[in-house]
């Protein structure tokens, strides 16, 4: 008797224990990078706006690896290309696959927050952001981990403030 029950608890334990595992993994939404642009920027947001765990693949859906698309490096408020807007409690994580990481080329401010809550931005590698590649404007807490930023494209500044920067101080 005592044995049937130590096995049924144990049952009820591993059916708890892989209920929470499921449910933990259902809430983490994946998006794939197509390589185009405004539909990348377009998947990511709409995953975003759902808060929870957003993981962007470094595969498109067949596996080949490929990188998410955020446009040209310049803002163009017209056509919306100011990035990811991070309006809410979201830990967005790349991954690796294959020895290729997840990739953002491009986009003006890929990723621009304004959540009071908690934001985290871990393992992606973006490739010529213009200006920064993460902003975070106002959050309770923010994590930034482990991504890496290459050929950031500069802002560039009227001449007259250029100029005057130089100018020594009387």
């Amino acid at each position: 008797m005592r044995f049937a029950g130590r096995f049924c608890f144990c049952i009820m334990v591993t059916i708890v224990v892989v209920s929470i595992l499921n449910a933990q993994e259902a809430k983490t939404l994946r998006v794939y990078p197509t390589g185009r642009w405004p539909e990348d920027v377009q998947n990511v947001q709409a995953a975003v706006n759902l808060g929870g765990t957003v993981r962007l693949k470094a595969v498109d859906t067949n596996g080949n690896p490929a990188a998410f698309n955020f446009g040209t490096p310049s803002t163009d408020e017209q056509n919306g290309n100011l990035g990811v807007f991070l309006t809410t409690d979201v830990k967005i994580t790349g991954e690796e696959s294959g020895g290729q990481r997840t990739t953002i080329q491009g986009g003006y401010i890929p990723f621009l927050g304004f959540a009071p809550g908690i934001v985290r931005i871990q393992g992606i590698d973006f490739d010529g952001p213009g200006v920064v590649a993460i902003q975070i404007i106002d959050a309770a807490r923010a994590e930034v981990i482990d991504n890496r930023m290459e050929r950031v494209v500069p802002l560039l500044l009227p001449m007259a403030l250029t100029s005057a920067a130089k100018q020594p101080a009387v």
